[in-house]
Formats: structure tokens, C-alpha cells, sequence
């Protein structure tokens, strides 16, 4: 039970279980730790593994919306929308909140990424799009970003109480338990979905030049996705140029733990769209150095030279100057890990984080 004394049902909208990704793992770890206070359902949208084409997308769309409203129909007190920010999935999710709307249920929006040109797309231009972007939204119960200055501009269109700043969250079960190891030579983490967005093939050009300075440097691909077969080939391409990448594909539980075990660390030179992207919680918790780019919310997580390195560009050469200031100074970068595990533990771990979405919940339902 809860201090409202109240059970509630949430109907939480996001991929299939087996779906690899953030937001698959962030809808996991909501059903496992809020399942005691309350009733948290999925109702599976997005890509199915079985669907190929543009008329399959087409269809299971349609069914989507359709299964959908049958869900609408029913007793939930409160529907939790998850999407990108971004110009071709978000008008989608808009289909989804105007059948809330219909239905007279309570919706929050989850912000997962966040694509400036989007945002200006449909809240700052003129545009009939935007127009109806922003009524249909003006009518959900509350809004969840991943950083501060997302809240900054959304509070522009939308009164700023009923939006909330979280983070995505990583489960502690499954970290290290020391700090920065100290090796001869760098052993880097790129983890993600591999997409091109992503810069995996930034990760393994910086690896190389890494290793002019370095020689018994590694780099540790973890991931999997449509691009995984084109960064292998690009990798074995290179030679003895890049013998020190390695392909693990995707990893979770006990081989994810291997893998933040291993790395001291973590490469993340996207452009992608994020949010705040899971494997950077991930890595911070594990006392890994994040040596990332500026996209969505990285601005807010990393700051440069306390907690972590925050790259002008997604370039070999900012890498290896990131990485060599991080190998000169062991000292330094000994204390820089603990900051960043203990920064990740009090604000991304699990257990807090879904206490602090569930409180969301709370105040829309009971309070609202």
C-alpha cells in the first residue's frame, strides 16, 4: 500500500519485452519494483520482430490504434506515454493521447528523446502540425523530461508544475562494486543500439588512433542492432589497426555486469536524438568515465572534467585527447569514478527512481 491508501492501475505504453533498448529495460524494472503499490500493465507498441515492410509497419499500426482503444475502454486511472521527440515517430504517439482524450483518461508524457529540431517543429513554428501537436497535448494530466533544460522550454507552452525532471534509471543489482581501475592501457565500453546515429564507426576510428598511443588499449563493442554487421566488417577492414575491438552483441544481467566489470571507460560520441540514454546511467554507476558528445540530455548529466568529458565533436581526435587526460592522471581520475558512482547511485538507481515516478503517478491520480 501507499501513504494515499490507494491501489491504482497504470497502463504503460513502450515496446515488447524482448524489444533490446532503454526503454524496454526502464519498463522492466517499473513492473518489478512498483508491482507491490501497484497495478502497472504494458500494452505493446512499435516494431514487432516478425513484421518486414512498409505495408506490414502500415498494418500493425492500424491494429495498434484499434487494440489500443479496447485498452482506453477499461478501468485504468492513468496512461503513461513514452515517446521520441522526433518528426517521424511522434506523430504517432499524438494518434495514441487524442484516443485518451476521447476516452476521458488521464495521460502523462514520458519525453524518451529529444530532437531539437523537432521541438521547434512543433511548438515553436507556425504550422497546423504543431498546432494540434500542442492541443492535444494540452490536455494530458502531466508531462516527465529527462533533463532540466527540456523543462525549461516545455514550461514556454505548458504550466511548469505539471511538468517533472527524471532521469532513466539502471538496476544496482547488476554493478561493480569498485571504482576506477587503473590500467596500463585504457579498456573503453561503447554500449548501445547499433544504429548509425549512435557512432559506433566514430568509437572504433578513435580506437585506432587510441592505440598509436596506447597499443594495449581495448575497445568493447556491446550491442546489437541493424547496423552490427556493417561496424564488424568495418572493424575487420582495418586490420591490425583495430585487433583490439571486440564484438560482444548484446548483453543484460551477468555478462552486462562483465562487461562495466572490464572497462574503465565509456565511449558514447553519439548524435542521436537521446534523452538520457540508460547506458550512461549504466556506466556512471559502475564508476566508468563517460566520455560523451552533447545530445538531449548528456548536457545535463556530464560535467566536463568532474563528471566525465563532454566532446565539441564526435572526432577521433577529441577522444584521445579525453582519454589520454583521463590514463595521465590516475589520481584524479580515481576520485572522478567515485563522484560518479556515488552522483549515480543517489539519483539513477532503480529503487529511488522508480519511488520517484510512482509519486508522479500518485499526485495525477489521487491529487490531480
Amino acid at each position: 500500500m501507499n501513504s494515499w491508501g490507494k491501489v491504482m492501475k497504470v497502463l504503460v505504453m513502450g515496446h515488447s519485452a524482448g524489444q533490446i533498448g532503454g526503454v524496454s529495460n526502464f519498463l522492466r524494472m517499473m513492473q518489478e519494483k512498483a508491482g507491490a503499490r501497484h497495478q502497472i500493465d504494458l500494452f505493446t507498441v512499435g516494431p514487432r520482430d516478425t513484421e518486414s515492410g512498409a505495408l506490414a509497419r502500415s498494418l500493425r499500426l492500424l491494429s495498434d490504434y484499434f487494440a489500443f482503444i479496447g485498452f482506453a475502454k477499461k478501468d485504468y486511472d492513468l496512461i503513461h506515454v513514452n515517446p521520441s521527440l522526433d518528426k517521424r515517430s511522434f506523430v504517432r504517439t499524438l494518434v495514441f493521447l487524442l484516443i485518451c482524450i476521447m476516452f476521458r483518461k488521464k495521460s502523462v508524457v514520458f519525453f524518451r528523446g529529444w530532437d531539437w529540431d523537432a521541438f521547434r517543429f512543433f511548438f515553436v513554428k507556425s504550422n497546423p502540425v504543431g498546432k494540434i501537436a500542442r492541443w492535444i497535448l494540452s490536455n494530458s494530466a502531466g508531462f516527465i523530461v529527462l533533463a532540466p533544460s527540456f523543462k525549461t522550454e516545455l514550461s514556454r507552452f505548458f504550466p511548469t508544475h505539471r511538468i517533472d525532471v527524471l532521469t532513466t534509471m539502471f538496476d544496482g543489482k547488476y554493478m561493480p562494486v569498485s571504482n576506477f581501475k587503473f590500467y596500463d592501457s585504457p579498456r573503453m565500453l561503447f554500449m548501445s543500439r547499433f544504429i548509425d546515429s549512435k557512432g559506433g564507426i566514430a568509437a572504433i576510428d578513435a580506437y585506432v588512433e587510441i592505440a598509436k598511443v596506447y597499443p594495449d588499449a581495448t575497445l568493447v563493442m556491446a550491442g546489437d542492432g541493424p547496423k552490427r554487421v556493417d561496424w564488424e566488417n568495418y572493424a575487420v577492414s582495418l586490420g591490425q589497426a583495430a585487433h583490439g575491438v571486440n564484438f560482444v552483441g548484446y548483453v543484460k544481467a551477468e555478462t552486462k555486469l562483465a562487461a562495466l566489470s572490464d572497462a574503465n571507460i565509456f565511449l558514447m560520441p553519439t548524435s542521436h536524438p537521446e534523452g538520457m540514454p540508460n547506458a550512461l546511467m549504466e556506466a556512471m554507476g559502475a564508476g566508468l568515465i563517460p566520455v560523451v558528445t552533447e545530445a538531449g540530455g548528456t548536457f545535463d548529466a556530464i560535467k566536463h572534467g568532474e563528471l566525465g568529458y563532454m566532446l565539441s565533436e564526435p572526432s577521433a581526435k577529441e577522444m584521445l585527447h579525453a582519454v589520454t587526460s583521463i590514463m595521465s592522471n590516475p589520481t584524479g581520475s580515481t576520485e572522478m569514478s567515485k563522484a560518479l558512482r556515488l552522483h549515480a547511485w543517489e539519483n539513477f538507481e532503480s529503487n529511488a527512481v522508480t519511488s520517484r515516478v510512482i509519486n508522479i503517478y500518485e499526485e495525477i491520480v489521487f491529487a490531480g
